[in-house]
């Protein structure tokens, strides 16, 4: 009988892919080895003054359970605007770029000492997909994680990123999908022109339109479009004749979404974005007004994200006629004021607190009449 060199107490086996099986270089080739295919049965510990030559066995770690939230926009860790104009979940799963997000990424049970580290990336990053990445990469439990935007995925490819989890080679989770692209968060609007003009029985003005982005860049709203919901409030004739100041039909309460006109955030090279309030000019008395009430929705062709309203984008709009004690004479006063308003079209509604003007009190022209 031949004496073998080596012998660590456990089932015998002997085929020549042992050593590869257990993961340590063959030491032997040949009749006479052991395999060990578990943890060693002697009275020595692993690792512990086991016979030179043979490679300890390490012990069997538990693959955990883990859970990888959606990056979701009205995000519950980092709010993207101050107020949440829609609930989670009505916007689809987003970032902006070059912004961070909380999520939470959940490990069960929670890995220790030596047991190694769940893995996550951020996959399926590409010129049409978008990219983003992951912070801390390595977790060995239930940990808060950031995902940062970076490029923003192109028109009809939202959705298609997202972070998946790796523990020993494997891969044991994987996020909802997201993309990145950048939203409106707010409305600032400063007076361009005074439309004054008795010979011509003009009366209105034309306000600047300054779109601000939860990225901080507005030329990164080049795949968003925007559209207007004006109602009318209360109407006195006289001294405001009735005509085509009256609205009925698309962008009013009368209207379907679907009749919405919708135009690019980012205007042509030499143009602006606008709007111009103007009316049949008053007769001088008697005291009156007419007053409307405006929102702002906004759609994205980068998430495919149907007609949302836009956050900081309600204003009033008055006219007034009014005698001034001062002057002894009627005068008449247009103003724009940011207001939080909640307008109708069809069945759907549409909410959103007072947009910016510029000065901050609100847009405001007097003028004498006729």
């Amino acid at each position: 009988m031949r004496p073998f060199e080596r012998r660590t107490p456990g089932p015998m086996g002997r085929t020549s892919q042992d050593g590869e099986d257990l993961g340590f270089p063959d030491p032997d080739p040949g009749p006479g080895r052991f395999r060990v295919p578990g943890p060693l049965q002697g009275k020595q510990a692993p690792g512990q003054g086991s016979p030179p030559g043979v490679v300890p066995f390490a012990p069997t770690v538990t693959v955990p359970t883990v859970t990888i939230g959606p990056v979701v926009r009205s995000n519950p860790y980092v709010p993207h605007v101050p107020e949440k104009a829609d609930p989670a979940g009505s916007i689809p799963n987003s970032v902006p770029p070059g912004k961070t997000y909380d999520l939470e990424v959940s490990v069960n049970p929670p890995l220790r000492g030596k047991d190694g580290f769940v893995a996550l990336t951020v996959i399926n990053s590409s010129a049409e997909n978008g990219s983003a990445t992951v912070a801390p990469q390595l977790i060995k439990g239930t940990t808060r994680v950031t995902v940062t935007g970076g490029a923003q995925n192109m028109p009809g490819h939202g959705g298609q990123l997202a972070i998946q989890a790796g523990f020993n080679g494997r891969i044991v989770a994987t996020s909802p999908g997201f993309g990145v692209c950048a939203h409106p968060s707010g409305l600032t609007e400063t007076l361009f022109q005074d439309l004054d003009d008795p010979k011509k029985g003009n009366f209105g003005i034309i306000v600047r339109i300054f779109t601000d982005s939860d990225s901080g860049k507005e030329a990164d709203l080049d795949q968003v479009q925007t559209s207007e919901i004006v109602q009318q409030f209360h109407w006195d004739d006289p001294p405001f004749p009735q005509g085509s100041g009256r609205f009925s039909g698309a962008g009013t309460v009368a209207g379907q979404v679907s009749d919405l006109d919708f135009s690019p955030v980012i205007a042509p090279p030499g143009k602006y974005k606008g709007d111009t309030h103007a009316q049949a000019r008053p007769s001088p008395g008697p005291k009156g007004n007419v007053e409307f009430v405006q929102v702002h929705v906004f759609k994205c062709a980068r998430c495919g994200m149907p007609p949302k309203a836009l956050p900081k984008s309600g204003f009033d709009i008055k006219y007034e006629v009014f005698w001034s004690k001062a002057g002894q004479k009627w005068q008449y006063k247009i103003s724009k004021i940011g207001t939080e308003i909640g307008n109708s079209v069809g069945k759907e509604s549409f909410k959103a607190k007072g947009g910016t003007t510029n000065p901050t009190a609100g847009i405001v022209v007097t003028h004498d009449l006729p």
